[in-house]
């Protein structure tokens, strides 16, 4: 979802629906592409990624964390869209800082 202003202000446009894993640790390094797709043109604000679940490898222990509703993470970044033109936005994840290990040994995720 991208959040999408000043033509729309406050409207959110859904560009893509469904459900994607990525290894976010073997990505450290690497830039992948995550989705292409035509915007308007328009200056856009945020873009809006839902995670609903998270998995956890640990001392060779893999742990699921179910996420319920959604999580949205709001990503504030702004670029325009021109038309006739090709715009790109990279996402940088520090993927060991999504995740703690609270004082009982339980996983939390969370997005800041």
């Amino acid at each position: 979802m991208l959040d999408k202003s000043p033509k729309k202000v406050g409207t959110v446009e859904t560009i893509w629906v469904g459900e994607e894993t990525y290894e976010l640790l073997e990505l450290r390094n690497e830039i992948k592409l995550i989705l292409e797709t035509e915007l308007d043109e328009g200056e856009y604000t945020h873009i809006i990624i839902g995670i609903s679940k998270v998995t956890i490898v640990y001392n060779g222990v893999t742990y699921e964390i179910a996420i319920t509703p959604v999580s949205e993470a709001k990503i504030p970044v702004s670029f325009h869209i021109r038309r006739h033109r090709t715009t790109e936005v990279v996402l940088d994840f520090e993927a060991d800082r999504l995740v703690d290990m609270g004082p009982r040994g339980q996983f939390k995720f969370g997005i800041t």
